[in-house]
């Protein structure tokens, strides 16, 4: 036996992409709903800060019929 092997595949390290996923990781990422709107967003859009805003993934607020954010189209 040369050594314990991982089950795990590598991940490649990519240049400038340190701290996020590899496309496929996550394909539903989570969104900022605004209920009162009726509109998603990115965590980091402007219309996030509004009060009574939950987090959810993507597919939920599809389900709730949630239309996305024109500004930073999530």
């Amino acid at each position: 036996m040369m050594g314990a092997t991982s089950s795990r595949p590598a991940t490649p390290s990519v240049p400038g992409m340190q701290g996020q996923r590899p496309a496929g990781v996550n394909s539903d990422p989570d969104v900022v709903a605004d209920p009162e709107r009726r509109k998603y967003h990115r965590s980091d859009c402007r219309y996030t800060k509004a009060e009574g805003c939950e987090r959810m993934p993507r597919s939920a607020a599809r389900k709730r019929s949630y239309e996305p954010c024109g500004i930073c189209k999530p």
